[in-house]
């Protein structure tokens, strides 16, 4: 059984300007960093909400038994949000 999180980014555990001060030095997004480390992830849309012209994506990040979400304003958004949480948490 997979167990779902989903975290408000404000609230990881480890700060967001750490993590982005990491990435930033290592020159690489959260996304590609988990594509490296863990070849298997996988990204799943859940859903589409609002009008058509200010849409809001929810997307999966699935690693083993590990699920995380992320939403934004563009798919690329909420992917790079769900791989944020999933980063911050697994490092």
């Amino acid at each position: 059984m997979s167990e779902t999180k989903s975290v408000p980014e404000r609230s990881n555990p480890r700060a967001n300007c750490d993590l982005d001060d990491w990435m930033e030095l290592e020159g690489k997004n959260p996304v590609s960093i988990l594509n490296e480390l863990y070849p298997g992830i996988q990204y799943q849309l859940i859903s589409t909400t609002g009008p058509s012209h200010a849409p809001q994506f929810v997307i999966k990040a699935s690693l083993n038994d590990m699920c995380f979400e992320g939403s934004g304003k563009s798919k690329k958004d909420a992917k790079l949000n769900a791989s944020k949480v999933q980063t911050s948490l697994c490092f």
